[in-house]
């Protein structure tokens, strides 16, 4: 890293404004703003002071530490020979001189995890009090870190050592504290501890909240392709008709597959696909499989709508809640996709008509 990215990240680490450090190193504010912005440096005689400021070494905050650090942490994990122990041992060292580096407190925190819970290498009740002690102290300042993930990251690798420890209750208060749009690891990570913990049930319950929030923005994203396509529909239209067909097709069989299809989520993107698949078949002249297809969407937009809001955001636990409520779609947007030109050579079709009716009552 750059001097200046290392100057300003050591410096909202410990809170510091540029006043602050103006103050300290007795060089004005606009000195220091010149430094973080690449416009200028300090002058060698500032090195230490700076250094001693941050409580980091002056090769870290030139950063000439970066290749070192890295190859000796490859070094450490690399190793085969060396116990748990040995390799704990380095990286509390190489954390002396570096005491808020990322890199050191990630590879730290994961392997005092992996000792804690090796059967092959035991640690005495001291060992372990040590280990989650430091563990404790490390996530903190993990926490301290700019980076965006540092966070969460650091939660959850307290946590890994909690669980690994055997203190399942610890775990759990950790896991909770992540913020929500940790959601999908937070589930990952309570259906992980309540697995070793043998309460499969439960467990159970957690995974499959977080296969929801996978599958959620998996099919958000097939539909956000489909419509990237449908925009192109003009360069080659059969080509991207046909990609756009299979799409939702996959899109269809995921929902089923999972049996899914009365959740507020899914029942939302299973109207998007069935009404696209009838639109295929109504162009292929295959009408019977336009009306199942259209059965199937006209019902799952009929709950969609005129079902209990609340019922909906319940089941719903992932994305924006609005996008998965009736308010996501109303009888106007199904009004206009049952007008959809695909569905031209079955509209007079009783069914049809049907449908349309039965749209128009709906309040």
């Amino acid at each position: 890293m750059s001097f200046q990215t290392v100057f300003k990240d050591n410096r909202k680490r410990l809170g510091y404004t540029q006043e602050d450090v103006a103050t300290y190193l007795n060089v004005t504010p606009q000195a220091v703003s010149k430094w973080e912005t690449g416009q200028g440096t300090p002058d060698f005689a500032m090195i230490v002071p700076i250094a001693r400021l941050f409580n980091i070494s002056t090769d870290e905050l030139l950063g000439y530490e970066d290749m070192f650090l890295d190859s000796s942490l490859e070094e450490i994990y690399r190793s085969t020979e060396q116990t748990f122990r040995e390799k704990y041992n380095k990286c509390l060292e190489l954390l002396k001189n570096n005491p808020f580096n990322e890199d050191i407190l990630q590879k730290t925190l994961s392997l005092s995890a992996e000792w804690l819970s090796s059967p092959k290498e035991k640690i005495d009740e001291q060992e372990k009090e040590e280990l989650i002690c430091n563990a404790k102290d490390f996530s903190k300042r993990l926490q301290k870190c700019q980076c965006g993930s540092a966070y969460g990251d650091a939660i959850c690798k307290l946590a890994d050592n909690y669980i690994a420890a055997g203190n399942f209750e610890q775990a759990k208060e950790e896991i909770n504290k992540l913020p929500r749009s940790c959601r999908y690891t937070q589930n990952r990570m309570l259906g992980n501890l309540l697995l070793r913990k043998g309460q499969y049930e439960r467990s159970k319950e957690y995974y499959k909240e977080s296969v929801y929030d996978t599958m959620a923005f998996l099919l958000w994203d097939f539909e956000r392709i489909a419509q990237c396509y449908g925009n192109m529909l003009s360069d080659s239209f059969k080509n991207n008709r046909n990609i756009i067909d299979e799409i939702y097709e996959i899109e269809y069989t995921i929902i089923h597959a999972m049996d899914e299809t009365q959740h507020g989520l899914f029942k939302h993107h299973l109207c998007n696909a069935t009404v696209r698949l009838a639109q295929r078949a109504s162009w292929r002249g295959e009408r019977e499989k336009a009306f199942g297809y259209l059965d199937e969407f006209i019902t799952n937009a009929r709950e969609l709508i005129i079902g209990s809001d609340t019922d909906n955001t319940e089941n719903s636990p992932v994305l924006p809640k609005d996008s998965h409520t009736a308010k996501s779609l109303d009888k106007r947007s199904v009004i206009y996709r049952l007008s959809w030109h695909a569905f031209d050579s079955i509209r007079n079709d009783q069914r049809f008509r049907n449908y349309l009716e039965e749209v128009n009552s709906w309040v």
